[in-house]
């Protein structure tokens, strides 16, 4: 609560100059409490709100609006008292202003973390259902794969048994057993170099260990080593030319 002392009294808060002497040196005084003001007179001659005389002594409510006379001779001017209840509304005006703002931001933030979530998780949903194609594509990739590796097989095992039965006498000669199967296996140019490859590596488990006992010119037992479907086709193939032109 701020308090203003009214007179002539130079101490006085608002100083009022009288040469009547009608004003008292303490005349009146102003207490303002925030929003409220009270006026106590204390003067021998009264002090008047709007022309009525209030009692000595005793706090009377009065507003800005009020016109206030000291012994009827000089009248108080508002404008020495600060507007505090003006400052008070400007204080809670910014007050809200401010509260305003922040809770906007904060909106705003938030609808910004909401649309960033759900933006994340778009992207999450999309990205599990890329990975999901992908695998499907790749599930499906492999079925074909598998598919036509059984289909391989099986036709490596068909010409397998085909050349088996052609020279069934001739797989335990190193000598002429692949290079009678080769032959056979080049007069079908329907089978591809990956069947063949495949059936020369086939063919090479009848022959035990890989190794077989032949007659030298001298009667006397020798051992050779069988060579493998590679190394047939490598000795058939043309100088230059690439294996898997070979048909």
């Amino acid at each position: 609560m701020k308090s203003y002392t009214i007179g002539r009294e130079e101490t006085c808060s608002i100083v009022i100059p009288d040469s009547s002497q009608m004003v008292s040196r303490l005349h009146a005084t102003l207490n303002v409490d925030g929003g409220k003001m009270t006026i106590t007179d204390s003067s021998s001659n009264g002090t008047y709100i709007n022309g009525i005389r209030i009692s000595s002594g005793m706090p009377v409510p009065v507003t800005r609006k009020d016109v206030v006379t000291f012994a009827q001779v000089a009248e108080l001017d508002w404008k020495q008292i600060p507007n505090t209840g003006l400052r008070t509304l400007w204080i809670s005006l910014a007050t809200v202003l401010v509260l305003a703002a922040v809770g906007c931001g904060l909106w705003f933030f938030l609808q910004d973390s909401k649309k960033k979530k759900e933006q994340a998780a778009a992207d999450e949903a999309a990205a599990a259902q890329m990975l999901t194609s992908q695998v499907d594509s790749l599930t499906s990739a492999v079925n074909k794969i598998c598919t036509a590796y059984d289909a391989l097989a099986k036709e490596v095992e068909e010409v397998t048994q085909a050349c088996a039965k052609k020279a069934p006498s001739q797989l335990t000669e190193v000598s002429s057993s692949a290079g009678s199967v080769w032959i056979f296996l080049q007069s079908r140019h329907a089978i591809s170099m990956e069947v063949k490859l495949l059936v020369m590596a086939r063919l090479r488990s009848f022959v035990p260990s890989g190794r077989t006992t032949t007659k030298s010119s001298s009667g006397s037992a020798s051992r050779a080593r069988q060579p493998s479907g590679l190394q047939v086709m490598i000795k058939c193939r043309a100088p230059g030319q690439n294996l898997r032109a070979i048909r």
